[in-house]
């Protein structure tokens, strides 16, 4: 059972299924080294941000490196919100990389927040995108589908 006084984690983070980190309600990110497995004592260095947490782990305990990453798998974390005072539903999607944990940005996305149309965080790592029960049609008067060109790859 867990400890009462001890912070609520808000997502959790793991890498190849192994839990490494957790987040705190304060925005911190706790060190669980490889205290994900039963057993095994949990690092708890406090990283301040999600980043540093990174930067910690591939130093102290040998995670992988993003630039040296294929990112073959991912995982999603994905919140919606119902903003009351406007009666309107907003999704929020951060997209990491399972193998090394680095988040991926959204491309070709604009900064900002609309309840018209999706848009990202200043960092573009979350994706807030409206959303509305299908029962609605407000959109599908103005919706179109074009296909992109096909880009160099980065």
């Amino acid at each position: 059972m867990a400890d009462a006084n001890e912070p609520r984690p808000l997502a959790m983070f793991s890498l190849n299924g192994v839990l490494k980190g957790r987040e705190l309600a304060d925005g911190a990110w706790m060190c669980l080294g490889d205290g994900g497995a039963p057993g095994r004592p949990g690092c708890a260095f406090e990283a301040r941000t999600f980043h540093e947490l990174l930067a910690h782990g591939q130093a102290s305990h040998g995670w992988p490196k993003p630039s040296e990453c294929e990112h073959p798998q991912f995982s999603a974390v994905v919140n919606v919100a119902r903003v009351l005072d406007v009666g309107k539903f907003v999704a929020e999607v951060e997209v990491n990389c399972q193998v090394c944990g680095v988040p991926m940005r959204f491309v070709g996305v604009p900064a900002g927040f609309d309840y018209a149309r999706p848009m990202v965080s200043i960092t573009g790592e979350l994706l807030h995108a409206p959303i509305e029960p299908a029962i609605e049609t407000e959109l599908h008067a103005r919706a179109s589908f074009t296909m992109p060109k096909i880009p160099a790859r980065h």
